[in-house]
C-alpha cells in the first residue's frame, strides 16, 4: 500500500518540527460521513413517526437542518483548504489530528501552513483587495 501525503501548497516541509500535527482527511471525511448519517436516521425516524415524542417530532427537523448547515460550512472550508485558500490548521481538531510520523491505513494528510507561509497568503489577500478597490474607483464622499 502506498501512504499519500499532501505536505502543503507547493512549498517543502517545514524544519524544526514546526507544523507537526496533521489533519487526516479521511477522518474528516468519517467525521462529516457520520453526521450526515446521523441527519439521515432522524428524517427517517420522522418519516415513520417513530420519535419518542411530539416534541422529539417538533425538533427533529431543527436538528436535521442544523446538522446540515454545520456539515455544508466544514465542506465548504476543506474545499477552500485542499484549494489552497485557507490553512490546513483551520481545520486542525481531536478527531482528524495525527502525529506527522504516525503510519497507518493511506490517508492524504494535510501538514498546517507555516508561519511564513501565512504571511505569504495574507499579502496576496491584501494584494487582491487593494487591486480590487482600485477597480471600483474611489468611494463618493457621503452627504
Amino acid at each position: 500500500m502506498t501512504e499519500l501525503t499532501v505536505i502543503d501548497c507547493a512549498q517543502p516541509p517545514p524544519p524544526n518540527g514546526e507544523g507537526t500535527q496533521l489533519v487526516s482527511l479521511s477522518a474528516e471525511l468519517s467525521l462529516l460521513e457520520d453526521a450526515l448519517t446521523a441527519a439521515a436516521n432522524i428524517a427517517e425516524l420522522l418519516a415513520m413517526k417513530s420519535l419518542p415524542s411530539e416534541e422529539a417530532a417538533a425538533q427533529a427537523p431543527i436538528a436535521i437542518n442544523g446538522v446540515l448547515v454545520l456539515v455544508t460550512a466544514r465542506m465548504t472550508h476543506l474545499r477552500r483548504v485542499l484549494s489552497c485558500e485557507a490553512d490546513p490548521r483551520e481545520l486542525l481538531a481531536a478527531h482528524n489530528s495525527i502525529p506527522d510520523n504516525e503510519l497507518g491505513d493511506p490517508d492524504v494528510r494535510l501538514r498546517p501552513w507555516t508561519a511564513g507561509q501565512r504571511a505569504t497568503h495574507l499579502a496576496r489577500l491584501l494584494a487582491k483587495a487593494e487591486a480590487e478597490a482600485r477597480r471600483e474607483g474611489p468611494t463618493p464622499p457621503g452627504p
